[in-house]
């Protein structure tokens, strides 16, 4: 019974002739629940897990029978501390929120319901404590959804929320006033010598390949502090590489997710400025490629590309990596091509590296570790060829270039593997090689 209530227990004595029916009647906590002479109870507080016993004796003959007797105290208020929420329909994260009750409530039983009409929008789960994880669906449009009372069939107790979903989209200019573009090739395309910065607010989808090929500088940044946005590939994505970076000006990328769904390569860059291809924590994601060098990150050309914090996750292809033959390296996170100069710092986790053959003969061109040395920056493996891929017939070292073998220079980190081919295409596995030193195939190493 409920706090507050009465109730009244009948005793029912046999023979129905017998010359005393008289019972008395007792609680076993008569502080939660109080009964008189004529079994009427009263609910005083809630009993918990231990129930109340009530007891009715005759007086003649002591015959007894009892009756268990629950106090409850129903849910009378349900509030959540969020009663409306805009978000982008691709966020990956979503969002909490927490509820609240009565607290002298004691039977907690709940349920939570979307909307009919938003169940193609969001999705809601119960989380850690009194939350609950609402996901959105990809879609826009206006979702509700609620959490109601479920200890008694006839309990209308709810508390409501309404998502609005709204697409992500780009800006030139970080402010309210801005122009919103929800096709990230048209914010690219407006970007001009003094108007230069895009920025990305929430996770953009795309459905071809986003070319930057710019004489102009071009940035991209986070368009939410605290957020990690970014770019990925639609389930409508037609395309070999998600971006392709290319042209003469220099190319920035900051804190964003760069994230192909292994519907193509995360990124090809084939950049001539000096100054090159920055990132700067930059996550790259579910690149895949079959039969080529790199799904994640394919470098070429004379680029210059500067790394600060990423990293690579999910990238894959079917080619694999024959150990013992250097001309079928396939990298799953970076391929730095010849002629590229490339620059890891800070924290990184890396999985697999290729830096290719030096055939231009010039010791600019070069992979530089200076990693932070520490849980989750490493590189696991990394390969170090001395011919390019088309085998010994095309040896470098006959082509008389001079500096023949790919060079790393390692300055600090952590490497766990090192695979470094010579002259002869024979390959040195190098288990946590030390830093301080510049590495070339075919060459050994040299004290920096």
């Amino acid at each position: 019974i409920q706090k507050g209530d009465t109730y009244t227990l009948v005793a029912t004595v046999v023979p129905s002739d017998a010359t005393n029916k008289e019972v008395l009647w007792t609680s076993s906590r008569p502080a939660y629940v109080s009964v008189d002479e004529n079994g009427n109870l009263s609910a005083e507080m809630a009993t918990g897990a231990e129930r109340a016993v009530i007891t009715a004796t005759t007086k003649d003959g002591q015959y007894s029978a009892s009756c268990k007797v629950k106090v409850f105290v129903p849910i009378t208020e349900i509030t959540f501390d969020i009663t409306e929420k805009t978000i982008f329909s691709t966020d990956e994260q979503g969002f909490s929120v927490e509820y609240s009750y009565n607290k002298d409530a004691t039977e907690l039983n709940f349920k939570w319901e979307v909307a009919a009409d938003s169940k193609k929008l969001i999705k809601v789960s119960y989380g850690d404590g009194n939350t609950l994880n609402v996901k959105p669906l990809g879609k826009t449009g206006v979702a509700k959804f609620y959490l109601k009372c479920n200890s008694e069939p006839d309990c209308d107790i709810k508390a409501e929320c309404t998502v609005n979903l709204i697409a992500p989209y780009a800006t030139i200019y970080n402010d309210n006033n801005a122009t919103q573009y929800t096709n990230l090739q048209d914010a690219i395309n407006a970007a001009n010598d003094t108007v230069n910065t895009i920025y990305i607010h929430g996770y953009m989808p795309v459905d071809s390949t986003i070319s930057i090929n710019k004489s102009n500088d071009i940035y991209f940044k986070n368009g939410r502090a605290g957020e990690l946005d970014g770019i990925f590939a639609s389930d409508k994505f037609v395309g070999g590489n998600l971006i392709e970076v290319e042209g003469s000006g220099k190319v920035l990328f900051d804190y964003l997710t760069l994230n192909a769904n292994k519907k193509a390569r995360v990124m090809y860059i084939s950049n001539t400025n000096e100054y090159g291809v920055r990132f700067s924590l930059v996550s790259f994601k579910n690149g895949k490629r079959a039969n080529t060098w790199a799904p994640g990150l394919f470098i070429t050309g004379k680029s210059v590309v500067t790394i600060e914090g990423c990293t690579f996750e999910g990238n894959e292809n079917n080619s694999g990596v024959e150990i013992s033959d250097p001309t079928k390296y396939f990298a799953t996170d970076i391929w730095a091509g010849s002629q590229t100069k490339v620059t890891l710092q800070g924290d990184c986790r890396i999985g697999r590296i290729v830096k290719n053959a030096n055939y231009a003969g010039d010791a600019d061109s070069v992979l530089i570790v200076n990693l932070n040395s520490g849980y989750g920056s490493s590189i696991e493996e990394l390969f170090v060829q001395y011919d390019e891929e088309y085998g010994s017939g095309n040896s470098i070292a006959n082509k008389g270039t001079g500096v023949a073998g790919a060079i790393v220079k390692f300055v600090s980190g952590t490497i766990e593997k090192m695979y470094v081919a010579n002259e002869s295409n024979n390959v040195e596995l190098i288990n946590n090689p030390e830093s301080g030193y510049i590495y070339q195939a075919g060459k050994g190493r040299v004290a920096i």
